[in-house]
């Protein structure tokens, strides 16, 4: 056991055998190296027991639950026997890149005001191949207007403070969308302060068992159920149609004639509620629409319509972002 570590290392393990040993030793080969790693086994069937018991490493505290209780709940243990400052989330089929905890520590150390820092991920296939790269906005305005959409955070990529983690842990009621769940309540609190490092320190494995796979529809859903009271606090959603006006800006298919109409004035409602409550600076929040706006012309091929649109998009600062997040690749 790591006598006093400064990172806690959360390791959620159920039936992950075929990729559990890459994850742990991407973990235990970490350049960073005071750290406790917490892996509890929530009632696997497979050999994931066998494969944890492998390693020799005093930094490793192993638990094993008896029958299967469920992610949420194994994450809120693992919150509990945390004793670093900071925790690390790592899921049992991806693998972190050697130096992602000495550059997260190094940030978080020099961002007193920052709860949680995450990064950018490579995509990889069951072969480790990578198929894929997965970029996140960083700016902490960008990350606060997004957050009235999705969750902007690469849930196994994240590092966060442990003191406000064990103020709140995880909801037992947000199932497959506890990540959004937390970070919106930490959002409440207007000193956090959110950022995504923009570096790839995470290779992060897709396949037919990932939850965002194997439960994509009941996720889509529920995330939409956990984000309205959030959007209720910043604009009143009054009808099924406010709701399905809000999420089609970030929907890919086409938007009809009607739809986009639709779009446009909830554009100019966004605007106009944030010039009272400022959930988000100015500018982050109009280049945020204005580049989804773009999009959605873009998709319809009805470039004449960009500019036609009350928003202040004219500012430098809304410019630059606008350009940043329609290059975001």
């Amino acid at each position: 056991m790591c006598i006093d570590p400064i990172i806690s290392v959360i390791l959620p393990v159920y039936n992950a055998e075929l990729f559990l040993s890459e994850a742990i030793e991407s973990i235990l080969n970490q350049t960073f190296s005071n750290f406790e790693f917490i892996i509890i086994n929530d009632g696997s069937t497979d050999d994931s027991d066998k494969i944890i018991r492998s390693y020799d490493d005093s930094r490793i505290i192993y638990q094993s639950n008896s029958c299967n209780s469920g992610l949420i709940a194994t994450l809120n243990v693992g919150i509990s026997l945390s004793r670093g400052k900071y925790i690390a989330r790592m899921d049992a089929d991806d693998i972190s890149y050697r130096n992602r905890f000495s550059i997260q520590y190094d940030y978080l150390e020099k961002n007193e005001n920052v709860v949680l820092c995450g990064s950018w991920a490579k995509i990889i296939d069951t072969k480790g191949k990578e198929s894929g790269r997965i970029k996140r906005i960083n700016s902490h305005q960008l990350l606060r207007a997004n957050m009235l959409f999705t969750t902007p955070f690469i849930h196994p990529s994240v590092m966060i403070r442990t003191e406000s983690i064990k103020k709140e842990k995880f909801s037992e009621n947000a199932i497959h969308c506890e990540d959004l769940e937390l970070w919106l309540r930490l959002s409440l609190n207007t000193n956090n302060l959110f950022a995504n490092i923009p570096k790839y320190l995470l290779k992060y494995r897709i396949h037919e068992k990932n939850i965002s796979v194997e439960f994509n529809d009941f996720q889509l859903e529920h995330r939409k159920e956990i984000l309205k009271p959030y959007i209720k606090s910043f604009i009143p959603l009054n009808s099924i149609e406010d709701e399905l006006t809000h999420f089609s800006l970030f929907q890919s298919k086409p938007l009809t004639k009607k739809e986009k109409a639709r779009v446009k004035d909830w554009i100019s409602k966004l605007v106009a509620a944030n010039k009272e409550q400022n959930i988000s600076q100015s500018y982050a929040l109009n280049a945020l629409l204005f580049s989804r706006w773009i999009i959605i012309c873009f998709k319809s091929k009805d470039f004449l319509q960009i500019l036609n649109i009350k928003l202040p998009w004219f500012h430098p600062k809304t410019i630059w972002q606008t350009l940043k997040l329609l290059l975001f690749k």
